[in-house]
């Protein structure tokens, strides 16, 4: 832009020069009039500076007119007005004539400065023009009534690879050439309105073909060129280079269609809301997150599918105070019934402080959240069993350490976590536990494992263990998880039922023995029963005998049906006031048929005065049957067995056969035990018991 100093010196510098120009057509018309002089004496001394002062209007405008009619007047009434040599008026008629002068000059004056005004508002509007030209982005071509080029300015010759002084005068058809995108003709725009006297019409798209043959994409319109009386004198042509812009379009486009298509086709669920919380646009991914159609979702208000009204509220308010969400929790209402809990990451998007959409992205983590409270569950079994429960790497270093193993070992996690789960392996167990952690690495289990660890304080505990593989998300084993059980108790309990299995199978084994002594004898009553024939002694004594095994096996029955007696290893005694001669001949009487059908023969000898004892009389006529039946079942047919029972100081014994067992005092507390050493010693012994 010019400075108003540089403005000013133009000025001042066109003055001047028009200044010396009127100068120099007062001079040229005084010269002129000086030439006329001979022939024109004083008469018609002005008639020369008429011309100069319609030049010098012509070129300077009024003030320069004014002022050559001046200098004009003074220097001719100086030269060729008489008395010459001399200003003023001589006569009227010198009057007159400067009057008439002064008049004439006035009307050239006044003419000529409106066509100089004329002239010079025609060329600032046509400098305006050809300035507005050069300077505009658009390309413009002006023609004649007969379609050929009158002008074009620079964007013009830019784009058809031409000049304007080549192009001028040739035809806009020869000039401007251009086709349809799909490449097919097109007629020339100017030409079509110069021949069909129409209005300016839409703007088209061409392809524009340059003179070298470059091709750009423009959009051209046309108009016609009219007079001051409408008619058209000519044509217009506009057009510019569209290339850049729709090359942006097209990269718009195709950007938007691919946002488009990554929104659409997103793996997240993503939805646009707007000012008033209504749903603008939601993805498939959003869609088919909560199970609703586009129609059925878009174009509601978000709260509709919120099970709760208040955290939708506050989430809308704090996006129109223009903050952002970020994993903000949320509970979202499935098509179903189903309820989805999620985490929303929103912001909003403005334009001139005023708030167009918000942009969220919307998380499922349904399961997550039921993982995690699975895990919290977990951990609070973990927590609270009473198992001991440690998790280690494969490399036998501790991980986590609960409760259970605290109370089990007695190390604290403080003190567990992170060392070898060798402090609590006992030495010589530690190649056991390789193996283990060997097959874990191979991705096996381990299950109810028994074995023996170390406890803080020494102790060693039995264990059952069981061992799991730890698997990462792609199924690499990278740990072990090891319960533990204390069976401490448990193994006792298994030693002491199988303890009474074997005392319950000794017992049942002597008992199964002893059903059988009364059965000889009952069987030898019958047979007398059936001899008796009405002898009232034998039918008594065979009754006798009868009597005393049915209650002798009615006590073995008992004895079979006493399950927590035999488990506890203990015999019921019914002790009395009895003679040991009432127990010996009892016991003979039971074995003396087996002793008859062998033909063998019993002796006993007793002290003529009785021995009293204290004891159950049915446990003590099982030991001397038990005697008896064995020393018979092992003596020879027809040989003698015998027993002698006599009194000593301070105790009783007995002998039998070619052997003496010397029978110890009965009490209650001894005698179970007793009765099994010696029915277990008799059945062992038998063979070498005084056959005769």
């Amino acid at each position: 832009m010019m400075t108003r100093r540089e403005l000013r010196a133009r000025l001042d510098g066109s003055t001047l020069f028009a200044s010396l120009l009127s100068l120099s057509f007062v001079a040229l018309a005084v010269v002129v009039r000086w030439l006329l002089d001979p022939w024109l004496g004083d008469n018609l001394a002005l008639v020369t500076m008429y011309g100069a002062v319609a030049a010098a209007v012509w070129t300077g405008g009024y003030t320069q007119g004014v002022a050559t009619a001046i200098v004009g007047y003074l220097a001719c009434d100086y030269l060729f007005v008489a008395p010459r040599g001399t200003f003023g008026f001589a006569d009227t008629s010198s009057f007159v004539g400067a009057l008439t002068y002064t008049v004439t000059c006035a009307v050239i004056v006044g003419l000529g400065n409106a066509a100089h005004e004329a002239r010079h508002k025609a060329h600032g509007h046509s400098e305006l023009l050809r300035t507005t030209l050069a300077s505009i982005g658009d390309a413009v071509v002006t023609t004649d009534l007969s379609g050929r080029v009158t002008s074009m300015n620079r964007m013009a010759e830019t784009l058809l690879g031409r000049t304007e002084r080549d192009a001028r005068g040739e035809l806009l058809s020869d000039v401007f050439r251009a086709v349809n995108e799909d490449r097919s003709p097109i007629e020339n725009p100017a030409t079509l309105v110069l021949r069909e006297d129409c209005a300016p019409g839409p703007t088209n798209r061409h392809v524009l073909i340059a003179k070298d043959g470059t091709e750009r994409l423009i959009d051209d319109n046309a108009a016609p060129i009219r007079d001051e009386d409408g008619q058209i004198v000519g044509g217009v042509l506009t057009f510019r280079d569209e290339t850049d812009r729709r090359k942006a379009e097209l990269a718009q486009e195709k950007s938007e269609r691919e946002l488009a298509d990554f929104f659409e086709n997103a793996s997240v669920a993503l939805h646009w809301i707007g000012p008033d919380g209504v749903i603008l646009r939601a993805n498939h991914a959003e869609l088919a997150m909560l199970g609703y159609t586009r129609e059925e979702y878009v174009g509601k208000h978000i709260s509709k599918f919120h099970v709760d009204r208040d955290v939708i509220d506050d989430a809308l308010s704090r996006l129109l105070r223009g903050d952002a969400l970020s994993k903000f929790p949320a509970r979202m209402r499935h098509r179903n019934g189903s309820i989805k809990k999620v985490f929303i990451d929103s912001n909003s998007l403005w334009d001139k402080g005023r708030l167009l959409h918000s942009r969220c992205l919307m998380f499922d983590v349904t399961e997550q959240k039921r993982e995690e409270e699975t895990r919290s569950l977990l951990a609070a079994i973990v927590s609270a069993s009473d198992d001991a429960i440690v998790s280690m790497t494969l490399e036998g270093i501790i991980l986590s350490w609960n409760q259970g193993a605290q109370r089990l070992f007695g190390y604290s996690p403080a003190e567990a976590v992170g060392r070898s789960i060798d402090l609590i392996i006992p030495k010589e167990l530690r190649p056991e536990e390789r193996q283990i952690l060997q097959r874990i690495r191979q991705g096996d289990r381990v299950d109810h494992f028994e074995t023996i660890r170390v406890s803080k304080d020494g102790r060693r505990l039995d264990l059952s263990l069981t061992v799991s593989p730890v698997r990462e998300e792609s199924g690499r084993v990278i740990g072990a998880s090891k319960v533990a059980r204390d069976i401490t108790e448990r193994k006792q309990m298994d030693e002491a039922m199988r303890e009474a299995d074997r005392r319950k199978d000794e017992f049942l084994a002597t008992l199964a023995h002893e059903l059988r002594n009364p059965l000889a004898p009952i069987r030898h009553s019958l047979e007398i029963l059936l001899r008796s024939e009405g002898d009232p002694g034998l039918f008594r004594h065979a009754t006798d005998i009868l009597g005393r095994q049915l209650s002798h096996m009615v006590r073995l029955v008992d004895d079979l049906l006493d399950v927590s007696r035999i488990t506890r290893d203990k015999l019921q005694l019914r002790k009395t006031r009895l003679d040991l001669a009432s127990i010996i001949r009892n016991a003979v009487e039971a074995s003396r048929p087996l002793a008859e059908r062998d033909q063998q023969t019993i002796d006993v000898s007793l002290p003529e005065q009785p021995i009293f004892l204290d004891g159950d009389p049915v446990r003590l006529t099982q030991v001397f049957s038990n005697l008896f039946n064995n020393a018979c079942q092992y003596t020879e047919p027809g040989g003698r067995i015998w027993l002698t029972a006599e009194r000593r100081t301070a105790r009783s014994s007995c002998s039998y056969g070619t052997a003496a067992s010397v029978c110890p005092p009965i009490n209650s507390m001894a005698f179970s035990r007793c009765l099994r050493r010696w029915m277990m010693r008799a059945s062992d012994r038998a063979a070498d018991w005084g056959s005769a």
